[in-house]
């Protein structure tokens, strides 16, 4: 009994001891996200836009969030020279930036500002990034696109930091928060369960280690599954700050 109850003990501490290291570990982690849409399309000829008096047929949008998610701070000292983080059209030539716009920062004291070098590429500045410090950017686009990343360079070359990352914004919905909660709370009570028929088990000196067992690893697989699955969709969610502009 007290080699599996040490068994137990090891294994619970040792994922409890690996999750606190990945949340409390100090690190520059520069994120984009992204929501696309489709503004007008040749679908409706009705209906004109034009642009410095030229008529264009498709207007997209795309908001993107740009944010330090990592707990250390992100300074300006941080950026190489002549390399501002920055968006940048990679394919398809008739592909052009008509505008950007900074919509939302975090607070002003970060400094954040765009300057659109030409119609394909724009550049971002900024005195700081603490832990999810940054702001939302708007590009309006002269054509649909498909694939975003494919169309899209997301550069942010910084001393010291991860390669950024790429996350489409989709919000989590409730359902997914109430299901993976459900989930979580099944499992603490099957492991309740199993608990309790150990120690019947072992009262009654009827161990019964082939149901233990198999209780007790499926318990531990899917318990590990769930509580990554849930934290991993926690960490990759934007700042809060930012993400309801963009709901």
């Amino acid at each position: 009994m007290t080699s599996i109850i040490g068994l137990i003990g090891t294994i619970f501490f040792g994922i409890l001891s690996t999750y606190l290291f990945l949340i409390t570990q100090r690190k520059k982690e520069p994120v984009f996200y992204y929501k696309y849409s489709l503004l007008h399309s040749k679908k409706h000829p009705d209906v004109k836009i034009t642009y410095k008096g030229k008529e264009i047929e498709y207007l997209s949008r795309i908001l993107l969030i740009f944010c330090n998610k990592g707990k250390k701070e992100i300074r300006n000292e941080d950026i190489p020279d002549d390399d501002l983080p920055s968006i940048r059209i990679k394919v398809d030539s008739d592909v052009e930036i008509l505008s950007c716009s900074l919509v939302k920062v975090t607070n002003d004291s970060i400094k954040m500002k765009l300057h659109k070098i030409n119609n394909k590429k724009v550049e971002i500045g900024f005195s700081y990034l603490n832990y999810n410090d940054g702001g939302i950017i708007e590009l309006l686009l002269n054509r649909g696109i498909k694939d975003i990343k494919k169309a899209l360079d997301f550069n942010s070359t910084l001393i010291g930091a991860s390669t950024s990352k790429i996350y489409s914004y989709l919000p989590l919905p409730i359902f997914d928060y109430f299901f993976w909660i459900t989930l979580m709370s099944s499992f603490l009570i099957g492991g309740l369960y199993f608990i309790y028929r150990f120690y019947i088990s072992y009262s009654n000196g009827l161990m019964d280690y082939k149901f233990i067992i198999i209780s007790f690893f499926l318990f531990l697989l899917f318990y590990v599954f769930g509580f990554t699955n849930l934290i991993v969709q926690f960490y990759k969610r934007a700042p809060k700050s930012l993400r309801k502009y963009l709901e």
